[in-house]
């Protein structure tokens, strides 16, 4: 289905999915996949002369993604069934893809304030379109584990997190890269994979202690 490249490279997308977005784990991620095509702007991602996205290696993770998806598609449906390993890193392939094509529409939807639910709430159909064309593109021996209406919510809340931490928590120090990581994992935990699976209906019960001296911006990280 894949050459050894290749592999290497589906399970690192499925990894880059995971990790915090703000800590020097995801730039690595990115070296790794996308080699002399990276393009190393700074240490951590962070906002960079008041743009809206200052990682140009987005679009580079995308036509990567779109290649391995199609090379997938095109062999899997009549190839033989996965096993369970390469189930679930085809199945984390196919989240990286919607979250990938999905992000433009879905992070201009956040601005919209009260609206952007009701915005976001009107891809679905086309999400859920992609997602049975991806998820059932091969030949499974067991049903995925990933639920279209749950990662789409994900999708959602991920967005409206990262847009507001980027947004509001800027600078390039590791200070400040500490902060966006800290704010990230007070609302995911440190553990996506298992936010997706246990905590996304709980992390509403637990509470986040906010402690600094007077002046160090403890309400904007509350906000």
């Amino acid at each position: 289905m894949f050459s050894e490249e290749e592999r290497s490279q589906v399970r690192l997308l499925g990894r880059l999915l995971f990790v915090n977005p703000f800590g020097e784990e995801r730039q690595e991620l990115e070296r790794r996949l996308l080699g002399r095509r990276y393009i190393r702007r700074f240490r951590v991602w962070h906002r960079l002369n008041g743009e809206m996205s200052a990682n140009p290696n987005l679009a580079g993770l995308e036509v990567l993604c779109d290649q391995l998806a199609e090379r997938g598609l095109a062999s899997g449906a009549s190839g033989p069934r996965l096993s369970a390993d390469w189930q679930e890193a085809w199945d984390l392939l196919v989240i990286y893809w919607l979250f990938s094509h999905y992000s433009g529409p879905m992070s201009r939807n956040i601005y919209l304030e009260q609206a952007s639910e009701e915005a976001s709430a009107g891809l679905y159909d086309d999400f859920l379109r992609d997602y049975e064309r991806l998820m059932n593109g091969v030949r499974r021996a067991l049903p995925t584990e990933y639920q279209p209406e749950l990662l789409f919510a994900l999708y959602h809340q991920a967005h409206r997190a990262f847009n507001y931490i980027y947004d509001f928590i800027g600078g390039g120090t590791t200070t400040a890269a500490s902060l966006r990581c800290a704010i990230w994992e007070s609302i995911f935990s440190h553990d996506m994979r298992r936010y997706y699976r246990q905590l996304h209906s709980r992390m509403n019960e637990m509470t986040t202690l906010i402690t600094g001296e007077s002046g160090t911006g403890k309400e904007l990280a509350a906000q």
